[in-house]
């Protein structure tokens, strides 16, 4: 299991690593171009401004990174926290108290 979770960590971080270009590329490099263009040919008639998109696309990136990093995290811990050592003890010693008690009637009756 520790190896297909190492694998797993792996994979995950590579994609991540290649989604993280990929979000470069299109914020950096492609929607400059884009940004160019609208730019280019804003007609002089109407004073509309336009407003850059690449902010909005990074905060909106950044909030999908977050939300999957958290729910990678609530997918990956576990249901119930485990038991300290001190309190297993006790557990254990608890059970073969319990089967002694419950054997000891059966070995004094014969």
């Amino acid at each position: 299991m520790k190896k297909l979770k190492l694998t797993l960590l792996a994979l995950g971080l590579i994609a991540l690593i290649v989604g993280a270009v990929m979000l470069f590329m299109a914020v950096s490099v492609d929607m400059k171009v884009v940004w160019e263009i609208a730019t280019r040919y804003q007609g002089g008639g109407t004073k509309e401004t336009l407003h850059d998109p690449r902010p909005k696309m990074l905060i909106i990136s950044g909030i999908a990174l977050g939300a999957g990093v958290l729910i990678g995290l609530g997918l990956g811990l576990p249901l119930h926290r485990a038991l300290s050592q001190k309190k297993l003890d006790a557990l254990v010693d608890q059970r073969v108290q319990q089967r002694l008690a419950g054997s000891a009637p059966e070995a004094a009756t014969e």
